[in-house]
């Protein structure tokens, strides 16, 4: 079993950076991470790349329900069939248990990636509410006047950027704003 670390997706400088300023709810925070697995445009200038300890962590966790997790003296080479791992497989033969899980892993992965970077987008679809601080589905889409959306922010963000601002130092106010 692999262990998952608590992480955050800020640190305590980082939030002390924006001074004043309300601290952003937890729900409009993940809108400025981005996602792109299986794109050369790895990186989105306006976004922040999701942090590599989260995407691990997911990874390893899926890893974990599809039943394709290996410590890494596993990974490659050849089998120690003494270490501890080996010992704990309920298997007649751990080795072969080994090389299925080597030959899943890369599936598993594309499957997880793929799924993270699902789930980033299907985020962007749902409209901040104000008056709950919480995301939304919302009927009126991009007509909607009554919450914030994510391009919203990333006008936002792109705005910042263009007057060498930071990208990071705002409220929901000043994003309500623009």
């Amino acid at each position: 079993m692999a262990m998952y670390p608590n992480e955050q997706f800020y640190d305590n400088d980082d939030i002390q950076a924006r001074g004043n300023k309300e601290d952003l709810n937890a729900a409009v925070d993940i809108w400025k991470y981005s996602f792109h697995p299986r794109s050369s445009k790895a990186v989105d200038w306006n976004f922040l790349p999701i942090p590599e300890s989260v995407v691990q962590t997911l990874q390893e966790f899926c890893f974990d329900v599809c039943e394709a997790f290996l410590p890494d003296e596993l990974l490659t080479g050849d089998i120690d069939s003494t270490s501890s791992f080996m010992e704990k497989l309920p298997l007649i033969t751990p080795e072969k248990e080994v090389f299925r899980r080597r030959s899943i892993r890369q599936s598993v992965l594309k499957m997880t990636n793929n799924s993270i970077w699902q789930a980033m987008r299907t985020i962007r679809n749902y409209h901040f509410n104000k008056v709950t601080e919480t995301l939304v589905t919302c009927s009126d889409r991009s007509d909607c006047i009554t919450h914030l959306r994510w391009d919203h922010l990333k006008a936002f963000r792109e705005n910042a950027r263009s007057q060498d601002l930071p990208t990071d130092d705002y409220s929901p106010e000043d994003v309500y704003e623009l």
